[in-house]
């Protein structure tokens, strides 16, 4: 869980872990430049199942990330965002599907939507079936990041998160890393519940070029081991491409509106 001044939300994230059926977990709580009262409110649960970690100099989202798997003592590893709360059985499921499918490398959820108060205002389905979501993470990520458990030790010999597809696109780079080493794959139930609220990074953020790059050259390499001929391949790329523009002219001529 990394956090960035997270002090509003975080209690209640983490009372949605202490209120999971399965018990045995550890919470690596990455501060990243806290200047809030986050470290405050995690100590007040006095749980010795807690742990915070500080990032020094702060680095990021991918990089507090990263310093966090490092600092993880299970093969399976859960992420939660500080903002957002992992439904009672959440844990429990997502470790006996791991635990009885071996081949199985990263399993999300599906997810009730809240906003800032907590109320549901929707739901947020998946795609279901390892070959659909493997096939369909060469259009668009398929996954729902705070809701995803993975094994540690693929993730980390896969590098972990790329800095290079941030600011929002770290997760979706990761993914299609993952392709071809492991079985991807997600629980149609939503486990976790995911918050919306006015100023978070979403995809109405546009994309960097670099970001772009990143995400081409591990969607070409997603596509080879998926056994995608290569014009099939460079076509889905030139249509990703064109999607992305499409969506940057909309989000640039909406802020020209919101200005005007």
């Amino acid at each position: 869980m990394p956090i960035h001044n997270g002090e509003q939300f975080v209690a209640e994230a983490i009372q949605s872990l202490i209120a999971q059926t399965h018990t045995n977990w550890e919470l690596v709580a990455v501060l990243d430049g806290c200047t809030d009262e986050t470290e405050a409110a995690i100590r007040r649960f006095r749980d010795s199942r807690l742990r915070m970690i500080p990032l020094t100099p702060p680095g990021g989202f991918a990089r507090a990330l990263n310093y966090g798997l490092e600092h993880c003592q299970s093969e399976l590893v859960a992420r939660l965002d500080h903002d957002d709360v992992s439904l009672p059985t959440r844990l429990e499921r997502q470790v006996d599907y791991l635990t009885t499918r071996p081949q199985l490398a990263l399993l999300g959820t599906g997810a009730k939507i809240i906003d800032e108060s907590g109320k549901v205002v929707g739901l947020r389905a998946v795609t279901t079936g390892v070959r659909s979501v493997c096939h369909g993470l060469l259009w668009r990520n398929q996954l729902i990041h705070p809701s995803v458990m993975f094994r540690r030790s693929l993730i980390s010999s896969l590098g972990g998160y790329n800095g290079d597809a941030t600011p929002i696109l770290e997760d979706y780079d990761l993914w299609l890393r993952v392709i071809g080493f492991g079985e991807i794959d997600n629980l149609p139930d939503p486990l976790i519940a995911y918050r919306r609220r006015s100023g978070q990074m979403s995809r109405g953020s546009t994309v960097s070029r670099r970001s772009m790059r990143t995400l081409s050259r591990s969607r070409h390499g997603a596509a080879r081991r998926l056994g995608v001929p290569r014009a099939a391949s460079y076509f889905m790329e030139l249509m990703w491409l064109a999607a992305q523009m499409r969506h940057e002219i909309r989000v640039v001529n909406r802020n020209r509106s919101n200005r005007a």
